[in-house]
């Protein structure tokens, strides 16, 4: 999760892609995966909301466009993640 907290908060303070790997991207999404599989059922559509533009940012990182990515939807999922994580952390 920590990674997760990372990224999110990066890019939700500045959605410049170029501040991140597409390595980093790949490897949150991995670390959320494993997490949403022990995660308690109520964190489950917080981490789901957050792989999504995640995928999104992965492929944009690989193409090089991102105009399909809204930055501001991935700010609110990874922020109520974030809420919703941080007494389990």
């Amino acid at each position: 999760m920590a990674d997760a907290q990372d990224i999110i908060l990066r890019v939700a303070d500045d959605p410049d892609l170029s501040t991140i790997t597409a390595a980093e991207v790949s490897d949150t999404i991995a670390g959320l995966g494993t997490a949403r599989s022990s995660a308690n059922d109520a964190l489950v559509p917080f981490i789901d909301a957050q792989i999504q533009p995640l995928n999104e940012i992965s492929t944009a990182l690989a193409t090089g466009s991102d105009a399909n990515i809204s930055f501001s939807d991935y700010k609110t999922s990874g922020l109520e993640l974030i809420t919703q994580c941080k007494p389990l952390l």
